[in-house]
């Protein structure tokens, strides 16, 4: 996950992912969510930032579905 923001008005913590499911897929152990999940990602504004700026915050996020027989190409949204 990638957070966009304005120039140096926020400054973007490390995301925190719950704890994966471990699956082998060609030999290749590999992180697993399949249920429902949340990703969490502190933020700091920039202290030059009056109190009621509105602050607009964008993001990536990029995952790659899987099933019982194939692994689809990765896929970023929005």
């Amino acid at each position: 996950m990638k957070l966009n923001s304005q120039p140096q008005q926020l400054k973007s913590g490390k995301v925190v992912y719950p704890k994966a499911e471990v699956m082998m897929f060609a030999d290749e152990r590999v992180p697993v969510f399949d249920k429902p999940f949340r990703l969490t990602q502190d933020v700091t504004l920039d202290k030059s930032l009056k109190p009621g700026t509105t602050v607009l915050v964008a993001g990536t996020v990029s995952y790659q579905a899987c099933d019982d027989k194939v692994c689809y190409p990765p896929s970023p949204h929005r």
